[in-house]
């Protein structure tokens, strides 16, 4: 028993901080927030005319800017590499290997294919031209 009585303490209390839960849970909380929805009309949303884009060209304006760079002086010494142990490696045996000859195709040759038949022509009707839209604003 001593050992299951901390999950009977989470919930002991359970019900009296159950007003705290901030999650929604069809309570009086949601119901009244509902009905005050119903009552309040939606606020209009209106849409102001767009702004047209604004384009800087800088392409002609005469701007210079300095920048500094350092000077590096680089001190070079040599770096004294140890020599490395010469490796003889033994020698790899030998190996020999056949392969079957592989047949070759017959050359194939074509015969010219015949000139293709003229297609006919096929001659469509004019259409009306398309109906003038009404200017706006």
């Amino acid at each position: 028993m001593k050992s299951w009585q901390l999950l009977a303490d989470i919930f002991i209390d359970y019900d009296a901080q159950c007003h705290e839960c901030k999650n929604e849970r069809y309570d009086l909380i949601g119901y009244i927030t509902k009905l005050i929805d119903i009552i309040i009309p939606k606020i209009p949303v209106i849409q102001f005319p767009k702004w047209p884009d604004i384009v800087l060209d800088l392409h002609n304006i005469r701007l210079h800017l300095e920048i500094k760079i350092p000077d590096f002086n680089f001190n070079l010494r040599p770096i004294v590499l140890p020599i490395l142990p010469e490796l003889n490696l033994p020698d790899s045996p030998s190996l020999t290997i056949s392969l079957p000859v592989i047949p070759e195709l017959p050359v194939i040759v074509l015969p010219e294919l015949p000139n293709i038949p003229t297609l006919p022509t096929i001659e469509l009707p004019n259409l009306p031209p398309p109906p003038n839209l009404p200017k706006l604003f």
